[in-house]
């Protein structure tokens, strides 16, 4: 029988257009099936159990319209924690682009639009972890396979847009706390902004761009624009930029603690870590996170500061602050007892500090500063300082209205 390439090669060259038609008419099929009632009642089922099997918790999706080929608009859908309870409510969104990995089981979502966006973040009675804890855990406990690691479960997002959401985190297991900001029982409204390539895997990571929001305590963040990670034991913005109605801090802040719960008692037990360049910091501000501040209007201007340590025992390095009409400070502080003033430790090392009893009085009035240094006037200071605010010892050359001396004395007033 004799060769004959040619019909060989017509004979492929047909059986792969034929497989082609197919294969476009397979997939036009399946566009067309998706686009009716019962192609997204089909795919509302499948993402509703997809999402229930990653999560471990009842979903419920109540409108799925899948719209060929921009996206999926989504509406009513109802995300439950352990107990039953809600743990978010979304009342309308709208996706562009979807993708699930059917090997590592991420899903990747493109724009998402979320409008009426409700979330309980609730630790009941007896428990130690947050319904969002466990449904996190859930997330990074996904199939993994032999000799080739997998973060299973992973969610992420290209670009978020929120508009009226709100925000409710509540610890059933802490009493609830007189005033100021009580992290253990939030409760935010006015939230909304943008969040773009946000990833919810063990941590939580992106990049915050203008986000507000209001607390029930009066706190209102105007913007908030930032990088931004969360763990079990931290909180870190860098690249930031934060204003309220009173406040502009730049450059990044670290929260570390042993637990979220810990934030309620922030003085103590939370350490913080910044780095600020041109900042102002109201007082104002500050009073929603330790009340203990009589001063509740005056700011301070830092120029530059870095931080590290707990409130009650705090240390900043590479200080330049002004605040009053003339006061500034420069150089390295540890303090060691606030808020408490009157038995706070001060150990300092200034330079080109310059500050009077009026202006120390009107920043920190719960200072017990004797009203004779009122004859000193203008306090010119380059030395160190070591002691309670009116119990210290002092090195340094001082220049005041009365005169100058090479001071190295010990002062009790």
């Amino acid at each position: 029988m004799q060769f004959k390439p040619r019909k060989v090669v017509k004979y492929v060259l047909g059986s792969i257009v034929v497989l082609l038609l197919v294969l476009v008419m397979a997939i036009g099929g399946l566009f067309w099936f998706l686009s009716t009632k019962s192609g997204n009642e089909w795919m509302r089922d499948k993402l509703t159990s997809i999402l229930q099997d990653q999560l471990k918790t009842e979903v419920h999706i109540g409108r799925l319209d899948f719209q060929i080929p921009t996206g999926v608009d989504l509406g009513d859908i109802l995300v439950k924690d352990h107990h039953k309870d809600t743990l978010a409510y979304i009342g309308s969104a709208y996706v562009h682009k979807f993708r699930y990995n059917f090997v590592t089981s991420n899903i990747t979502l493109g724009d998402v639009n979320a409008n009426g966006v409700v979330f309980y973040m609730r630790t009941y009675k007896g428990e130690t972890k947050s319904n969002l804890d466990l449904i996190i855990e859930r997330l990074n406990s996904g199939p993994k396979k032999k000799k080739k690691k997998s973060s299973g479960g992973d969610l992420y997002m290209n670009h978020i847009t929120l508009e009226n959401v709100v925000f409710n985190m509540d610890n059933a297991n802490k009493a609830r706390a007189a005033r100021g900001m009580d992290f253990n029982h939030l409760f935010i409204r006015n939230f909304g902004g943008e969040i773009e390539n946000l990833k919810l895997a063990k941590d939580i990571q992106g990049q915050i761009r203008h986000l507000h929001l209001k607390e029930q305590s009066g706190f209102a963040l105007n913007e908030l624009i930032t990088d931004v990670s969360y763990s079990d034991t931290a909180i870190e913005l860098s690249r930031l930029y934060l204003a309220t109605p009173h406040t502009v801090l730049r450059d990044y802040i670290k929260f570390r603690y042993a637990n979220i719960g810990m934030m309620s008692e922030f003085v103590d037990s939370v350490d913080l870590i910044t780095n600020f360049n041109h900042a102002t910091v109201s007082l104002r501000d500050i009073d929603f996170f330790a009340d203990a501040l009589k001063n509740k209007t005056d700011s301070i201007f830092l120029r530059s500061g870095k931080t590290h340590g707990r409130i009650n025992d705090l240390y900043v390095d590479n200080l330049q602050a002004e605040f009053g009409k003339f006061s500034r400070l420069a150089g390295k502080v540890h303090i060691k007892g606030l808020p408490n003033i009157d038995s706070t430790i001060i150990d300092a090392r200034l330079r080109n500090t310059v500050v009077s009893r009026k202006e120390l009085m009107r920043i920190l009035p719960e200072a017990s500063l004797p009203e004779v240094l009122d004859k000193l006037g203008t306090i010119r200071f380059n030395g160190s300082f070591y002691g309670l605010v009116n119990n210290f010892k002092t090195q340094a050359d001082v220049k005041t209205d009365l005169g100058e001396a090479k001071a190295d004395i010990q002062m009790v007033l």
